[in-house]
């Protein structure tokens, strides 16, 4: 019999034609490196931290965010999923109940990997924009519709993580900063308040065997209450363009 504090991983993952085929293996407890894990079809990557474990998020104690419209009223769970094109990349972002929230539009030959954001019906909320020249630490920002920079996310060096940073006024008029940690696998990230350490939001990357081949990547985001689900998807964006272009 196998002791219950073993857990099940896969060794390795033979993919033929969106097949995926897995080798598996037991370790006991937690494993010391990432694997992967084979669920109707698609694969969970789990680093060795746990960042795919779903996280339970304390309320945050005043509204956090851009758009009060958009703030979680309970902990939210959402699904981003990307599709490329020759046009672009575009992704849908709902609700694990299929409620669709929003949609992200992607321009492939825009120099600012400027990505357009609206809503579940299809108005515009805000734009996304790389700055052009950083290259090294990728940086991005925020416009609303009149063209005024709300949010900045900016990169930083470490050799271990992904590290960003992210400025913004909040709704009750308050300059606040995220801090945004991703582990070295590129498959999860914190965001977290950085005066309070509070963690606000968690992403985990989910790769279906089908889209391997095609670079299409699937996030769940988990936002805590009185967070703003918007903001959080557009940390998202951010973070997936990073990581796709540093790959």
């Amino acid at each position: 019999m196998v002791p219950s504090s073993w857990c099940l991983g896969m060794a390795s993952i033979l993919v033929c034609r969106s097949v995926a085929v897995p080798v598996l293996f037991f370790a006991p407890k937690w494993p010391s490196r990432p694997f992967f894990v084979m669920r109707h079809g698609t694969i969970d990557f789990v680093g060795a931290d746990g960042f795919c474990k779903m996280t339970t998020h304390e309320q945050f104690s005043t509204q956090l965010g851009l758009f009060p419209e958009f703030v979680a009223q309970q902990q939210e769970k959402l699904e981003l999923k990307e599709k490329i094109s020759w046009s672009g990349s575009d992704s849908v972002v709902k609700t694990f109940d299929g409620r669709q929230l929003f949609q992200v539009e992607g321009k492939a030959w825009s120099m600012s990997a400027r990505k357009h954001v609206r809503d579940g019906q299809g108005r515009d909320l805000f734009t996304i924009r790389k700055h052009v020249w950083s290259c090294l630490l990728p940086s991005y920002y925020i416009e609303d519709l009149a063209g005024n920079r709300i949010c900045e996310v900016s990169g930083s060096w470490s050799w271990a993580h992904t590290k960003a940073k992210c400025d913004f006024v909040s709704i009750g008029g308050k300059s606040e900063t995220l801090s945004l940690r991703g582990n070295w696998t590129h498959t999860g990230a914190e965001i977290k308040h950085e005066p309070t350490g509070q963690m606000v939001a968690n992403i985990t990357r989910t790769m279906k065997a089908r889209d391997l081949f095609a670079n299409a990547q699937t996030y769940t985001i988990f936002v805590a209450p009185n967070v703003d689900m918007a903001l959080m998807v557009a940390i998202c964006v951010c973070l997936d363009d990073r990581t796709t272009n540093s790959s």
